[in-house]
């Protein structure tokens, strides 16, 4: 094997490594979704309004699904935070939207907290 098909081979493999790489990011949110995410999961109004209200494009972010592909919709609904399930809706969440396990919001209420199933 002569050196040009050697360097060609490393060639390679970083381009795999990179593609692998970019591929990984798109599983990663930023911090700004993480925080998103966490407080609906938490049911901490304030935080989840005053991100919104600051926020430029919103769809994007009320959208945001974590590893379980839940939206902030699913885990403020399980949890039954019905102010935050309001706020979201009120600005376009999904109520359609289905995690890994094929719940929606309403399943998710449905499963665990009544407040929330009496909203949706």
């Amino acid at each position: 094997m002569n050196n040009y098909t050697k360097l060609k081979i490393i060639i390679s493999l970083l381009i795999l490594i990179l593609i692998f790489l970019i591929l990984k990011s798109k599983d990663l949110l930023t911090p700004k979704e993480e925080r998103f995410l966490k407080a609906a999961e938490d049911g901490y109004f304030k935080k989840i309004k005053s991100i919104i209200d600051k926020e430029v494009n919103i769809k994007n972010l009320i959208e945001t699904k974590d590893k379980e592909n839940n939206t902030a919709l699913i885990l403020a609904s399980k949890f039954g935070y019905i102010e935050v399930v309001k706020i979201l809706i009120e600005n376009g969440a999904n109520i359609n939207a289905k995690n890994n396990d094929n719940s929606t919001a309403l399943i998710e209420a449905s499963s665990f907290s009544t407040k929330s199933l009496n909203f949706l």
